[in-house]
Formats: structure tokens, C-alpha cells, sequence
């Protein structure tokens, strides 16, 4: 407190030098320049949804070898994922061998038709076509079919055991691709003002 008794050639504020070391008081000379403000704050290291996929069965079947067991495999594209017996993929098989040695027997523009129908039937279970290849090299058909990755990167879920059977529409795996990720820093409302695109961030 400061009373008008103890005023002397206008108004003074004394500060007890106790009391200003405990404040912590500075004095500088005021200046013209640039504001600097650092926001402090945490955030954690997250996927880029946009290098993200899932990898679904599209038809049931039993899951005969699975070769990539345990999250965190890596993959690359066109890598074996799992080996899969299904009685539809099976019957795909069969329907596409027949249809592939009448072509080899009369090379029809009908027959050729037919082939690639059959063909794309396979394609569409995501059947690749080395797979196909040897189908047709072999003239039988295989009791178990290969999946392969459709992408390239680390496996961060599998909801597939060995042996267990799987339903069309499944999630088997969701592969993320880690050679670009998101860091999701968390801003107070009050600091949005603040952040501008092309900021430096530490």
C-alpha cells in the first residue's frame, strides 16, 4: 500500500526487495520486435489412415497356413499372407480349369470369353496370377489357395488364428504403411489463434 503521505514528486510504487526476489520481478528496457510464443504440449504417434488397409476374406473357408502369425510382421506386397481351403474357391477352381482346357482344345472366341469370365471370377476373390499360372501348368486344382498382400507394410491387427474358419466379409489383417506417420499434437482452444500451416514443430 502506498499513502498519499509517503508520496514524493509524483507516484511511486515500492516493492519491498524481499518481496520482489520471491516475485521473481525483472526489469528490462522496453523494445520494438517480434513476439516470440513456444506452445508446450504433448501428442502421440499415430498411423496415416491414408497408408492404412484392411485385408478381408471374401469367401469362407478354413485358414490352412498362416504365414503372417503375429502383429507387427512385415509384408510386402504381393507377400503370402495365409493359405485358405474353401469349398466355393474350389469350385471356382474346377469351373475355371474346365473352361480353360476346352479353350486349349477349341480356341474359340466363345471359349475365349468363357476363360476370361472364369478368370476374373478368381481375380475377384483375390486370387493372384501366379496362383492362376499354376492352376493352369498343373491341370488340377489346388485344395488350399494362396492370399497375398494387396499392400506393402506392417501388420498392426490380425484377427486370425490357424485353422479357424472365416466368413466372407471377415477382417483378417489391417497392414499400415510406416514410412510416413502422423504425430497428433493436442492444442488448447485458446492457442488455435497460434498454429498456422508451416509452422516449425519440434
Amino acid at each position: 500500500p502506498v499513502y498519499e503521505d509517503e508520496l514524493v514528486g509524483g507516484v511511486d510504487i515500492k516493492i519491498d526487495p524481499v518481496v520482489e526476489q520471491n516475485m521473481g520481478v525483472r526489469i528490462q528496457i522496453a523494445k520494438k520486435g517480434l513476439l516470440n510464443h513456444t506452445i508446450n504440449t504433448y501428442g502421440h504417434i499415430t498411423y496415416d489412415e491414408t497408408r492404412t488397409g484392411i485385408v478381408s476374406q471374401k469367401a469362407g473357408g478354413w485358414i490352412e497356413h498362416l504365414h503372417a502369425d503375429y502383429t507387427g510382421f512385415f509384408v510386402e506386397k504381393g507377400q503370402i499372407l495365409y493359405e485358405i481351403y474353401s469349398p466355393s474357391l474350389l469350385a471356382s477352381q474346377e469351373e475355371y480349369l474346365s473352361v480353360f482346357q476346352n479353350y486349349q482344345r477349341n480356341r474359340s472366341s466363345l471359349n475365349k470369353e468363357l476363360l476370361a469370365s472364369a478368370r476374373k471370377r478368381l481375380a475377384y476373390f483375390d486370387i493372384a496370377d501366379t496362383e492362376i499360372a499354376a492352376i493352369e501348368k498343373s491341370g488340377a486344382v489346388q485344395k488350399s489357395l494362396t492370399v497375398r498382400s494387396p499392400f506393402k507394410g506392417v501388420v498392426t491387427q490380425k484377427n486370425v488364428l490357424q485353422g479357424a474358419f472365416v466368413k466372407p466379409g471377415d477382417s483378417l489383417f489391417t497392414i499400415s504403411d510406416l514410412s510416413f506417420i502422423w504425430v497428433e499434437a493436442h492444442i488448447f482452444e485458446y492457442e488455435q489463434n497460434l498454429v498456422s500451416k508451416g509452422q516449425e514443430v519440434e
